[in-house]
C-alpha cells in the first residue's frame, strides 16, 4: 500500500464511510514493511490505526424511538414473510424486522433470528453491502437463503 492509498483510507475513515477487512490487512502489511522511517508517513499510519481501533470498539449506534420505517410483505421458497425495515434519521438502515406470516413455526423463528443478526450487524457499522455478499449465492450470484433474498430485496427498493 503506497502513501496515496494510506491517505485515501484515511479520507474514507475520517468521512464515517465503511471500510472493507482487505483494506484494513493491507493497512496492516502497510505498518509492517514501513520501517518508520518518515515520520509524516508514521503520523499518518498512526492517525489512521487510531480510527480503525476506534471504529471497532464504538458503542452499536443506537436508532431513535421514532424513526422512519418501511414494512412489506414477500414470498421466498413458497412461505409468506413480512419485513419492517427502521432508518436512522440520516436514512441508513439500521434494522430488519423479519417473520414468518405463520408464527412460531420454523421458518419464523429462523426469520426472526435473521433479523436481529442483521440487526446488530447494521448497529455495528456493519457494511449493507459487505452484508449482502457475505450471504450464500448460487455460481450465477442468485442468493440460496432468505438473507440474500431479503438483502437484495431491500438494495433493489434503494438502500
Amino acid at each position: 500500500m503506497k502513501y496515496d492509498e494510506i491517505e485515501r483510507l484515511g479520507a474514507l475513515l475520517r468521512a464515517g464511510a465503511p471500510i472493507e477487512g482487505d483494506e484494513i490487512e493491507a493497512f496492516r502489511q502497510c505498518l509492517l514493511d514501513s520501517g518508520w522511517c518518515d515520520s509524516t508517513v508514521a503520523r499518518e499510519y498512526m492517525a489512521i490505526a487510531a480510527m480503525i481501533l476506534a471504529r471497532l470498539t464504538e458503542a452499536p449506534q443506537r436508532l431513535p424511538d421514532r424513526r422512519a420505517g418501511e414494512a412489506f410483505e414477500f414470498e421466498f421458497e413458497g412461505t409468506q414473510f413480512s419485513c419492517t425495515l427502521g432508518f436512522y434519521p440520516d436514512g441508513r438502515l439500521g434494522e430488519i424486522f423479519l417473520n414468518g406470516l405463520k408464527l412460531d413455526n420454523a421458518q419464523d423463528i429462523y426469520a426472526r433470528d435473521l433479523g436481529i443478526a442483521l440487526s446488530i450487524g447494521l448497529r455495528h457499522r456493519a457494511p449493507f453491502d459487505l452484508l449482502r455478499k457475505a450471504m450464500t449465492r448460487a455460481a450465477g450470484g442468485k442468493p440460496q437463503g432468505l438473507g440474500g433474498f431479503i438483502l437484495d430485496v431491500i438494495a433493489e427498493h434503494g438502500q
